[in-house]
């Protein structure tokens, strides 16, 4: 639990998950959200909408929402109007399986990022931009959003 609180706390302001945040609640026609993966960064306390589930393979306890605590691609989850995935996919070992259940689970907004072209000698992270998304989903975002201080890309689809 200790470990949870202190990477919520290190990364929980950081630029990019404020926009992110800020474009979520900028969605009026919206009143469900699902952050799939999103563990103890918490980002759905700061969120505007009555109902508001998280699901991960880690356990968190804090979390005042609707929690399910498994595997995204194995676990049954009900539909949400928008749908976060931060820093997920690029962990995944079956991309576009993950990539085609988070568009199926998203009635209307599907907002996902990725490391954005960096080089830090790691495979998994390493070079990943707008390619490997239209790679990974079988649509491309309506938006792309480039984060190139904090090195994040921000892809927005509107399905």
């Amino acid at each position: 639990m200790k470990d949870q609180e202190a990477y919520r706390i290190k990364r929980r302001n950081m630029p990019y998950y404020n926009q992110v945040v800020e474009l979520v609640n900028s969605f009026d026609d919206c009143t469900s959200v699902l952050d799939v993966g999103g563990g103890p960064i918490d980002l759905l306390s700061r969120v505007n909408y009555p109902t508001l589930t998280l699901i991960d393979i880690c356990d968190i306890k804090y979390f005042s929402g609707t929690f399910i605590h498994g595997d995204f691609l194995t676990t049954d989850v009900p539909n949400h109007d928008i749908v976060i995935c931060l820093q997920v996919i690029e962990h995944i070992k079956n991309k576009k399986a993950f990539a085609a259940k988070l568009l199926a689970t998203t009635n209307k907004k599907l907002i996902v990022s990725i490391p954005y072209k960096w080089d830090i000698g790691d495979t998994e992270h390493d070079g990943l931009d707008e390619k490997d998304i239209k790679e990974w989903f079988i649509i491309s975002p309506t938006h792309y959003i480039r984060r190139k201080k904090c090195q994040r890309l921000i892809c927005l689809w509107e399905l």
